[in-house]
């Protein structure tokens, strides 16, 4: 019998303040990953109207961007129903 695959739960931190500019809070952060070394994101959270907001996780990694500035990994759209 094989080993059972590997199931966990992984968490990041980031912290940022309201950008004026974007129109979004911008949180930052970093993390080590022990297959891919030092990761670097950033949230980037702005509210579409008062029933929606989105929220963007950017990675500044060159793991992840494979030599571009920044690679957009997900995009949730959260919507209110009523």
């Amino acid at each position: 019998m094989g080993a059972p695959p590997l199931e966990s739960t992984y968490w990041v931190t980031a912290a940022g303040p309201y950008d004026a500019e974007k129109k979004a809070i911008v949180m930052y952060g970093e993390d080590e990953d022990p297959a891919l070394g030092t990761q670097k994101y950033y949230f980037v959270t702005r509210v579409a109207s008062p029933d929606k907001y989105v929220t963007e996780v950017i990675f500044k990694d060159s793991v992840h961007t494979k030599g571009a500035p920044e690679f957009k990994a997900v995009e949730l759209t959260y919507t209110r129903t009523k």
